[in-house]
């Protein structure tokens, strides 16, 4: 798959990277709630921080 990736030009490259970044920003953020709650699974206690997740999304689209 490394492979593919490096004979891509560079507009496809961008997509795939900023593709990864969008879906790994908010992914980082639960997994962040996640190691400070000490649970697997911190749904009941980041109740009032849903918000943040589409914000995590949209920076992690943003350029650089």
């Amino acid at each position: 798959m490394f492979s593919v990736l490096l004979t891509l030009s560079r507009p496809p490259k961008r997509a795939v990277f900023l593709t990864a970044d969008t879906l790994l920003a908010p992914l980082s953020l639960y997994a962040a709630f996640a190691l400070r709650f000490g649970t697997s699974v911190p749904l009941p206690l980041i109740d009032q921080s849903w918000a943040l997740l589409p914000v995590m999304a949209s920076l992690g689209a943003a350029p650089p």
